[in-house]
């Protein structure tokens, strides 16, 4: 990495705003697919030092994208869902052009504690009938 060979310290601050869509299908009792689409842009606070130079700051303005897909089945007792997501950033310096993502896919099991009668009481009266 020629560019970067004089790079000593970076770091990256970034707060996004973004747009999305989410959307849950239920295809048959206790089944769900669901799937989330966000565009956003990110606000980043740059602060860097190369070799022999003072720390230099910039803010830029860059675009990135967050998805998501999850499908299951939950019922009353237990849930089981497997999920998977990817994001990509970008974090380009003068000079400098790079991008950040990842992606993970994960399978989660889970048993529901019942709740006391008092809390399932005060829940209900809320649900308007």
């Amino acid at each position: 990495y020629e560019t970067l060979r004089g790079l000593q310290q970076v770091r990256f601050n970034e707060t996004s705003l973004g747009l999305g869509y989410a959307y849950t299908f239920v295809p048959a009792d206790c089944w769900f697919i669901h799937g989330t689409a966000i565009l956003k842009g990110t606000l980043q606070h740059q602060r860097y030092r190369e070799a022999g130079r003072e720390l230099e700051q910039r803010f830029v303005v860059n675009p990135a994208v967050d998805l998501r897909l999850s499908t299951g089945y939950a019922q009353d007792f237990f849930w089981i869902t497997f999920k998977i997501g990817g994001y990509a950033d970008l974090y380009n310096l003068p000079g400098v052009n790079m991008n950040w993502g990842y992606f993970n896919a994960s399978l989660h099991f889970g048993i529901r504690i019942p709740t006391p009668r008092s809390v399932n009481k005060v829940y209900r009266s809320a649900i308007p009938e």
